[in-house]
């Protein structure tokens, strides 16, 4: 390696500590979103899937952006039990951002039940710091539940809780569909 690429190099590093000339986060190619939250700084968490080409394989997707750029995009990992997931909602408390995933056991819809999980992601850089799983405690049996889309069904209630309420059906009774309010306590447990 000679002078001028050594330079070169030096020059590169500094820049990319400084912040400049750094490359914009990118999203997967096969994404959608499902919704946008504002919070703090004036910037955006948006949720939603990608998928492989076919549709296929779907996992959570949460990326910031301030309404120009990308800062930071994550593909989340499919929570335990779930063949696929996607992210539905998502609410700032301190300095993280809390995620609510919907994930379902089996592709096949009428085989499938959708379990909740909250995932808390490092606001600023975007990385995982906890999934934990929504118990809905009281509900006995298997079970299939659902948040709609509206953001007050999942919310910070106090620095310390989000409040998830939605709809849950048993399996062995899936025409009747039951109101559920669960409390989750923040931060999750690492």
């Amino acid at each position: 390696m000679n002078r001028l690429h050594i330079a070169l190099a030096a020059s590169f590093a500094v820049a990319s500590l400084s912040g400049v000339a750094q490359a914009a986060a990118t999203l997967p190619v096969h994404h959608r979103d499902y919704a946008t939250a504002p919070i703090d700084g004036g910037h955006q968490c948006k949720v939603g899937i990608a998928t492989d080409a076919d549709g296929m394989h779907a996992k959570g997707l949460v990326y910031v952006t301030d309404g120009k750029s990308i800062t930071w995009s994550t593909t989340l990992k499919l929570p335990e039990f779930t063949e696929q997931a996607r992210a539905t909602h998502c609410v700032q408390s301190g300095k993280s951002l809390y995620v609510l995933v919907q994930g379902d056991t089996n592709t096949s819809p009428s085989l499938s039940q959708t379990l909740m999980n909250v995932a808390q992601l490092d606001a600023t850089t975007g990385k995982v710091q906890a999934m934990e799983y929504v118990d809905l405690a009281d509900v006995k049996g298997a079970f299939s539940a659902s948040v709609e889309t509206d953001a007050s069904h999942f919310r910070v209630t106090t620095p310390e809780t989000i409040e998830v309420t939605g709809k849950y059906v048993l399996t062995d009774a899936p025409d009747a569909s039951h109101d559920f309010k669960v409390t989750v306590k923040i931060p999750l447990a690492k």
